[in-house]
């Protein structure tokens, strides 16, 4: 991770703050009353709820020096899981922001307060689960401690096509439903991609908890930018034309993460006598731990999209014009390209360099052994 400090403590946590004011919100929304007295309960928990959130965004640019475009190449310097939990983060509190607007009138009669306390509820029970994945890393010393050579690398094959096998699957559960979701989009998910950048920069005259909820919800989807803005447009639009017009996702997965490939080389990894168990087992370890670390960060990409799909798409009505209808297309082909990249990284074949795949890692244990057998 980079030297940014406590990722928790830096962006996690003063978005609580941020919930305490939803729910300050919340009980002056839900107080009886003369309607004076309501409406001056209301009107202080917007202003707390304001308060906080900016207090949050400030804690946040001040960690990383920067705003903007420059805001997002500093968050692309954490590790991928911290920030796919970050994102998390953001869209959950996006959520919240566009259930409190939308519940206080600010742009449309007032909605009444079941949404924001769903949304509330949602961020909350997200939180819980965020918070112990942050910093995930795979144990080295896992508990691998091999007798000999044979058992070693005998380990490391199961333990790798295991971990290949892990990602395939879930890489296609998560993409099947996310493609299942999007399939009245199909048509315009392509155009989507060459349009999000537009989409993600309007917004500038908007103001109120409105304004503060598209902050969050692009922000999210800014992270995911990040993935897919690192490979060529004409490649995103091959990758995602096939899963579009394919019946069998996982097949098409399959061939993109170059499955056989590297189950090929495992097949074909062989080691000479001088190698020792101890360089073998904590390679394993790696391996063994990486469907977690996968599982995580797609979760979270999964979490952003189906999150920015919807309350994106209501904020956007009223900060994007034009533009606004593509929300629900861009949410969804970024988040379908970025898992189909990420399961690529952690599968060995990607080309982003952000995590060491499985394929990577075989590939390195085979160079570790030639070097080891010819000492």
């Amino acid at each position: 991770m980079s030297g940014l400090g406590d990722v928790p403590s830096l962006f996690i946590e003063p978005s609580f703050s941020v919930l305490e004011s939803a729910e300050l919100l919340l009980s002056a929304l839900d107080s009886g009353g003369a309607p004076a007295t309501r409406a001056a309960a209301v009107d202080y928990a917007i202003s707390e709820l304001t308060r906080t959130e900016d207090e949050a965004a400030g804690r946040r640019q001040a960690a990383l020096g920067f705003s903007g475009k420059e805001q997002r190449q500093a968050e692309s310097a954490l590790s991928l899981n911290d920030a796919a939990a970050l994102a998390a983060t953001d869209a959950l509190m996006g959520q919240v922001l566009i259930a409190a607007a939308e519940a206080t009138g600010e742009v449309a009669e007032p909605a009444g307060p079941e949404p924001l306390r769903e949304a509330v509820r949602s961020a909350r029970s997200g939180f819980t689960s965020l918070r112990p994945a942050l910093g995930f890393k795979s144990a080295q010393e896992s508990g691998f401690h091999s007798a000999t050579v044979e058992e070693a690398v005998a380990r490391f094959k199961k333990e790798a096509n295991s971990a290949l096998e892990e990602i395939l699957t879930r890489s296609d559960e998560i993409v099947s439903g996310l493609l299942t979701k999007a399939s009245e989009y199909k048509d315009k998910i392509l155009e989507a991609l060459g349009n999000a950048s537009n989409l993600l920069e309007a917004g500038a005259g908007a103001t109120g908890l409105i304004r503060r909820a598209w902050d969050r919800l692009r922000s999210a989807l800014n992270f995911i930018r990040t993935i897919t803005d690192a490979v060529p447009l004409p490649d995103l639009d091959a990758k995602l034309s096939r899963l579009l017009a394919s019946l069998h996702p996982r097949n098409i997965l399959e061939d993109v993460f170059r499955v056989a490939a590297v189950r090929a080389e495992l097949e074909n990894l062989t080691v000479k006598p001088s190698i020792q168990p101890a360089e073998i087992d904590p390679r394993t370890a790696e391996v063994a731990g990486m469907p977690g670390r996968f599982d995580s960060v797609a979760a979270n990409i999964r979490s952003v999209t189906l999150i920015a799909a919807v309350a994106g798409s209501m904020a956007a009505a009223h900060v994007a014009g034009p533009l606004a209808p593509l929300m629900v297309p861009v949410a969804y082909a970024l988040g379908i390209a970025a898992l189909v990249l990420v399961g690529m990284e952690y599968a060995g074949c990607g080309h982003l360099q952000i995590v060491k795949g499985v394929g990577e890692i075989v590939r390195e244990l085979q160079l570790a052994v030639v070097t080891a057998g010819s000492r």
